[in-house]
């Protein structure tokens, strides 16, 4: 388990830091955790120079509380 500054926990049995390229690298289920929303998965790869998740494989997402966005 790994838990980001603005409140995402992420879960997966293992999980491999590639330190040349600044990825995380996980290959089997994986879960995130937000307030906003909640992501499981197969996989995923995450860019840390680029502040980018990729989740890769059987992807199910639940959105949470949109309730300011709404009132844009």
């Amino acid at each position: 388990m790994a838990r980001s500054s603005d409140g995402y926990v992420f879960r997966t049995e293992m999980l491999t830091y590639l330190a040349a390229a600044r990825q995380l690298v996980a290959d089997d289920h994986v879960e995130l955790e937000g307030p906003r929303l909640s992501v499981r998965g197969e996989g995923f790869v995450v860019d840390l120079g680029a502040e980018h998740l990729e989740v890769q494989g059987r992807v199910e997402t639940v959105l949470k509380d949109f309730g300011d966005l709404a009132r844009r």
